[in-house]
């Protein structure tokens, strides 16, 4: 293979979860989330039906499903209807360099490559660090526009490093799986000059589904070519131009999720900054007040958003939300910028093409000089009776030096998701690893100031995860959850550290007394994450049994020998310890888990009767099913493992007709820990929608 393709190769191979900085695993829980909220605000659209219309029906081992309607399908399906929808509204994050483009674009890829793998959250994590790794570092060197390009040709090849690593490719199966990327999925820019088609928002997704059959073709032992970018008619020799693949994210270089951008508008991104200044321009200036509207922009600004005379006149909606000209238009005339923005009835509208008509675009030299180190961009309105107004801008919001919060995030998946999901299970998503964070949320609102705590990202301690939906869409984690509270008007302390630990356990303690004073309830919420411990019993490794009954129980164990001193030296406290209806029916292939459920029934029965007279009461709650990302992921793997040994467990819905949800755990904890449960103590009670009645 030519040194392009091996470096590449090479790097994802070896890359491991460990080696994620912090941030980088951070980053990329942003930009899935921020994703899938793009995916579900274009799942209505024409182009997404008739993705899924093609989709057939696929029951078999390695299906994958259609994002918002859960049907399965074939992975390759999936992955091309689905990044279809992430792709549709011009949502979805950018990677501006010497080459632009979106990296989320590959995620229909990776995300069907998960679910047929059984991929747990930190390998879809890994995956998608690994993607757009090999996306930027195409970008940093390749620029595609000048000649003509488009950017399927660095898409095609990180969808396939991304979904190999998740297949479990070898490095030299990478290689071949990227060399037959490069080379079959060479697409034109015609795609995206003058009026443009419903395909402006599909060739990517092509380019992705290629990258995955790419990735299939290698891990069945089809070859590629062996000098995809640097041999004779390759890559760099036809499309490109010769290049030198530079340092790769690690160590001490960044990785390239942490440098691509968010959108806070549904519009091309060269339009984001220029969006904002007319917006607050607009005001300072009534639209019947403008006489001209003189606007500067860098070259590539220029030239994909405000150079052609489609812009001045969109016929389609994938043209309007690369014209400039509309953009202003509406932004001046509607005040906001949203997916409505871009329905017919708005860019065919004629009130429209004065303002438009009197709306000039123009490169300036010295702002191409700095892109795209700086993003600089320049409205100058002129009124009638000749006063001039100006506004600049160089770092739009949700570019990596401007970043898009935690809760801008959020609510940007709320926004384009509430419609498909509804607000109940936008919420459920938001809260992420579900019961902790309900419960925290629903005490600081009933007016309580709260301590939470969790592991450290990446910690050793999750080793046994296994599960795709570990990987905690609570990526909001503790910070998002600390900003939550703080809305609600209450304190807040987070602490991190393990409760399988005494040290930490009688640290939390120690932190919390010194900041509040007191404490008067703790809810022993700590699980260990699913995995190898979810095996026929003589199957599970030891270290997966530890872990499971070291968090589980121990966990509670020491975190309760840590505040009952606290609360007997103050004669009243409230204990409220996770438990589970496991606790009380044993299953297969969970011992381990129900083993440490059954020890904190047992634990909170006698806990409760040593301090009954000290004014504490000890009750345990038994969750069945829960309607978090978590249980989504078990059912899964309970469903695959049906299908390869009939008899083994599958979860189903109780008489209630539903599973619970988080909510339904934070009301019951908030009723220990009030005096209506006064006389309430040494209880385990299930909410499990009447799965089991004892």
């Amino acid at each position: 293979m030519d040194k392009t393709t091996d470096t590449l190769a090479r790097y994802v191979t070896s890359l491991r979860y460990q080696d994620l900085s912090p941030r980088a695993v951070r980053e990329a829980k942003r930009h899935l989330i921020d994703s899938l909220g793009c995916a579900m605000g274009g799942h209505g659209s024409e182009p997404a039906v008739i993705a899924r219309r093609l989709a057939p029906e696929w029951n078999g081992a390695s299906s994958a499903r259609l994002l918002g309607v859960g049907r399965p399908t074939t992975p390759e399906a999936a992955a091309f209807a689905n990044s279809v929808m992430i792709r549709f509204l011009d949502a979805n994050d950018t990677y501006i360099a010497r080459g632009s483009g979106h990296p989320s674009d590959m995620l229909g890829a990776l995300l069907a490559a998960a679910e047929c793998q059984g991929a747990s959250g930190k390998d879809l994590l890994l995956a998608l660090v690994a993607g757009y790794e090999v996306f930027g570092a195409l970008a940093d060197q390749i620029s595609l526009r000048d000649r003509g390009w488009d950017q399927g040709v660095f898409v095609a090849p990180a969808a396939a490093a991304g979904a190999g690593l998740l297949l479990g490719l070898s490095a030299t199966q990478m290689a071949e799986a990227i060399a037959i990327a490069a080379t079959a999925n060479v697409a034109t820019r015609q795609t995206r000059a003058g009026e443009l088609s419903m395909w402006k928002g599909c060739a990517t997704a092509a380019a992705t589904k290629a990258g995955l059959f790419a990735a299939q073709l290698a891990r069945e032992g089809m070859t590629g070519p062996t000098a995809a970018f640097e041999g004779r008619h390759g890559v760099g020799e036809q499309v490109t131009g010769p290049f030198e693949i530079g340092e790769l994210g690690g160590r001490d270089r960044s990785f390239a999720v942490e440098r691509t951008n968010f959108k806070s508008f549904a519009a091309e991104y060269h339009a984001q900054a220029p969006l904002a200044t007319a917006l607050a321009l607009r005001d300072k200036v009534r639209l019947d007040e403008i006489e001209a509207i003189d606007v500067q922009i860098y070259a590539m600004a220029h030239s994909e958003i405000g150079s052609e005379p489609a812009k001045w006149d969109p016929q389609t909606r994938e043209t309007a939300d690369h014209s400039l000209p509309y953009m202003l238009a509406v932004a001046w005339q509607d005040g906001r910028i949203t997916p409505a923005s871009f329905e017919p009835r708005r860019y065919l509208d004629p009130s429209l093409r004065p303002l438009m008509n009197r709306i000039r675009v123009a490169e300036n030299p010295e702002f191409t000089r700095r892109f795209p180190q700086e993003l600089p961009s320049q409205i100058d309105v002129v009124t009638r009776s000749g006063q001039r107004f100006t506004g600049r801008a160089e770092y739009p919001k949700g570019h990596a030096r401007n970043p898009m919060t935690d809760a801008d995030v959020a609510t940007k998946f709320r926004d384009l998701s509430a419609d498909v999901l509804g607000a109940a299970r936008v919420d459920a998503v938001l809260q992420a690893q579900g019961m902790g964070r309900a419960i925290s949320v629903a005490f600081a609102r009933a007016g309580a100031d709260i301590v939470a705590s969790d592991v450290a990202t990446g910690g050793t301690r999750n080793e046994n995860e296994e599960g795709l939906a570990e990987i905690r869409l609570g990526w909001k984690g503790l910070e998002s959850l600390a900003g939550e509270i703080q809305g609600l008007g209450r304190k807040v302390l987070t602490l991190v550290g393990d409760v399988s630990r005494a040290a930490d356990a009688e640290r939390f303690v120690k932190d919390a007394l010194a900041r509040f004073g007191r404490i008067d309830v703790l809810v022993n919420n700590a699980a260990a994450p699913h995995g190898a411990d979810r095996r026929l019993l003589w199957e599970v490794p030891e270290e997966a049994w530890d872990l499971v009954i070291d968090v589980n129980l121990k966990g509670t164990f020491l975190m309760s020998r840590a505040v009952i001193p606290h609360m007997l030296s103050r004669g009243s406290g409230r204990i409220v310890n996770m438990a589970s209806v496991a606790g009380k029916r044993g299953t297969a292939r969970r011992g381990a888990y129900a083993a440490s459920k059954f020890g904190v029934i047992g634990l909170t029965q006698a806990l409760a009767q040593e301090v009954a007279a000290h004014g504490i009461t000890v009750n345990a709650i038994c969750p069945g099913s829960v309607d978090t990302s978590r249980r989504e992921s078990t059912s899964r793997r309970e469903r695959a493992l049906a299908e390869r040994e009939p008899g083994a467990p599958v979860l189903s819905l109780p008489p209630t007709g539903r599973i619970a949800r988080p909510d339904d755990i934070a009301r019951l904890a908030l009723f220990f820990a009030s005096a209506a449960s006064d006389h309430i103590t040494g209880q385990a009670w299930n909410v499990d929608g009447g799965a089991v009645m004892h």
